[in-house]
């Protein structure tokens, strides 16, 4: 993983988080108090998907629904070959909105996509790239609150699924997470799901959903 980079910046500011190799540049990090304020790769929530891509490479994306609820899913764009930061940016959109409008969004590094490597060791190297960047996060962002733990998705599959998880809180109730998803065999062949490293820009009504109804 050396020399690979996520990028979350404060809008406006031009202030970029280089978080997987962990170059900080903080200035006015703490300032920011709507979710809103916050990029991925120029993207905010709010943002229509159709500012940054096509309608044909958005309805060509690969995408995620959910078991339990159909209200939103998941479009993912693969940008392994425009971005120096990320494998795949994952923006929500609600069900049947034309316009794409952002509800959250992700920066996702790919640990493990496919059968030739050691799930248990990938998942072990995400966990550590987790930790580093937890504990800058921490430094920096003092005025959130903070929860971690293990999600089971114990309606998927074999229910072996997890997801090692922090939520950084803002007073407004939305959150930065981030998280390694460790899917088992079976669900990733059976759902194109990947395991990996992701940092996601949360409102804390999508929080809410995905923790109360889409599984």
């Amino acid at each position: 993983m050396t020399g690979l980079t996520i990028k979350l910046g404060i809008k406006y500011m031009r202030i970029f988080l280089l978080i997987l190799i962990l170059i900080l540049n903080i200035q006015s990090w703490t300032k920011a108090d709507d979710i809103t304020d916050f990029e991925i790769e120029g993207m905010s929530i709010g943002d229509s998907l159709l500012d940054y891509y096509t309608e044909d490479v958005i309805l060509n994306a690969t995408t995620t629904k959910y078991p339990a609820s159909s209200k939103y899913f998941d479009i993912h764009i693969n940008v392994q070959s425009t971005s120096e930061n990320y494998d795949q940016i994952s923006a929500m959109v609600k069900s049947n909105d034309k316009t794409f409008k952002i509800q959250s969004l992700s920066g996702d590094k790919y640990f493990f996509i496919n059968q030739g490597k050691n799930i248990d060791e990938e998942h072990l190297s995400c966990l550590k790239q987790k930790k580093k960047i937890t504990d800058d996060f921490l430094k920096i962002l003092t005025n959130a609150s903070t929860n971690e733990y293990v999600h089971t998705y114990s309606s998927i599959d074999d229910g072996k699924s997890i997801s090692d998880i922090i939520d950084f809180k803002f007073k407004d109730g939305s959150s930065i997470r981030i998280y390694c998803n460790k899917f088992t065999i079976a669900t990733i062949k059976k759902r194109n799901f990947f395991n990996g490293l992701s940092v996601a820009i949360t409102p804390s009504i999508i929080t809410n959903w995905i923790d109360n109804e889409a599984y």
